[in-house]
């Protein structure tokens, strides 16, 4: 049985390492080692990618898909869960362009003309949450959000 060959579809440079990270049609997103040509597979998805963005600074990898998300996963550690930027967020538009600024902010410009940004720093999100002084979340409120495993019953 002959193997159906993969296309590529879109590629960034981790301009820090020796690394490629290539879409390709079966919905995966390889890293190529430049230095000794190995390959290994970094995140899979139901829908085709259609760009990757590297961050060399924060060492994050964003990738946009036809489904119309984006995720962000850590090149250190990608095994780690992605950080999923819905539809909704993005106004129900399709990305054309992404773009990391030197602090780690994500840009994207969708079809329909709007520019988002996103701080991909966890860290920083946090905080900034923290400043917005925000009532505390009663219990059905914390199943809802979080899911009953994460709440426990005392």
């Amino acid at each position: 049985m002959d193997k159906k060959p993969l296309n590529g579809y879109s590629m960034s440079v981790l301009s820090d390492t020796t690394l490629i990270a290539a879409s390709f049609s079966d919905g995966k997103i390889r890293y190529v080692n430049t230095y000794d040509k190995t390959t290994y597979e970094v995140l899979a998805s139901n829908a085709k990618t259609d760009r990757i963005v590297y961050d060399a600074n924060t060492g994050r990898l964003a990738r946009s898909s036809a489904d119309k998300r984006i995720m962000i996963v850590d090149r250190k550690n990608f095994m780690q869960q992605p950080c999923t930027i819905e539809e909704y967020n993005l106004g129900g538009g399709k990305v054309k362009a992404l773009k990391f600024n030197k602090k780690g902010v994500l840009f994207v410009l969708t079809d329909l003309n709007e520019l988002r940004y996103f701080d991909t720093d966890i860290q920083q999100y946090a905080r900034s949450i923290g400043t917005l002084n925000l009532q505390p979340l009663n219990d059905m409120e914390k199943r809802m959000i979080l899911g009953n495993e994460f709440i426990s019953d005392y």
